[in-house]
This record gives C-alpha cells, sequence and structure tokens, in this order.
C-alpha cells in the first residue's frame, strides 16, 4: 500500500513539473516573483529530471516484487545518485539550459518591471482556481489578464 501511495505521489509531481516545463502551470513560476529581494532561482528541468530519476526505480518495484528487483534498484542508485549530482553541477554551469523558463514567462519578464512582476504574482493568488485555470491553459488569455493587472497597477 505504501508503495502505491508513493508512486502516485511521485507521478503527480512529475506531471506537474512536466507542465511547468511546457507552460501549462504557471503558478510556481509566479510564486517566484512575490518574493522581495533577489529573485529566487527555480529550475523546473532539474525537478523533473530528478523526479524522473526517482520514479523509474519506484516503477520497477511496483512491476514486479523479487530479489532480482531489489538487487536492479541496488544498482541503479549509485548511477542515478551520480547523475543528480552531475545535473546540479550542470545547473550553475549552465545556467541557459537548466533555467530555461516557458515562453510565457520570458514575455513577463521583458513586459513588467520588477514590481510589475510582484504585482502580477499577487493578484494571480486571488483569482479563482477555475480562472487560473483558464489562464494556465491560454497563454493569449493570460498576456490579457497581465495586461489588464498591468493597466490598473499605473
Amino acid at each position: 500500500m505504501l508503495r502505491v501511495i508513493l508512486s502516485i505521489s511521485l507521478l503527480y509531481f512529475t506531471i506537474r513539473e512536466f507542465l511547468i516545463v511546457i507552460g501549462m502551470y504557471k503558478g510556481p513560476l509566479l510564486r517566484q516573483f512575490e518574493r522581495y529581494g533577489e529573485q529566487a532561482k527555480y529550475s523546473p528541468i532539474l525537478n523533473l529530471s530528478i523526479l524522473l530519476i526517482v520514479f523509474v526505480p519506484v516503477l520497477l518495484i511496483l512491476l514486479a516484487e523479487s530479489a532480482i528487483t531489489f538487487l536492479l534498484l541496488v544498482i541503479l542508485f549509485i548511477p542515478s545518485m551520480h547523475l543528480y549530482r552531475y545535473l546540479r553541477h550542470q545547473v550553475w554551469r549552465f545556467p541557459g539550459i537548466m533555467f530555461a523558463y516557458p515562453v510565457w514567462c520570458h514575455e513577463l519578464v521583458n513586459r513588467a518591471t520588477r514590481e510589475e512582476r510582484r504585482r502580477v504574482a499577487y493578484m494571480w493568488l486571488r483569482l479563482p482556481y477555475r480562472t487560473r485555470l483558464t489562464y494556465n491553459a491560454s497563454d493569449q488569455r493570460f498576456y490579457q489578464w497581465v495586461d489588464q493587472v498591468l493597466v490598473t497597477i499605473t
């Protein structure tokens, strides 16, 4: 039962990070704009790769319950930890790739100042859930909403 709960939660977070990478889930990236001071770095590609590294062994455990599967997991654990360390190092070596944000985020950074992005992020929190789903699904509607927010704060 614990393995099923673990695999469902890993699947949820993997799908969530995938949606962030392709630009269909805007909340976590907008939360980065809320903070005062230096903007925090968020790497959706690194998070997605780490979750996939963890998800594959859990999926193997679910498919076959045997000593061979356990041995295979132990063998896969060491290279996956090295891959994790390698990816963490590559984040700072190649920030253009690992901090690659969706197009809507680059557009927002180009359109608005830091203070305006912060206000857009706070307004995002006040939106109803269904409205957020609409803006997550359509970048054009999201841009129209951002323009409306920017007009009201100036």
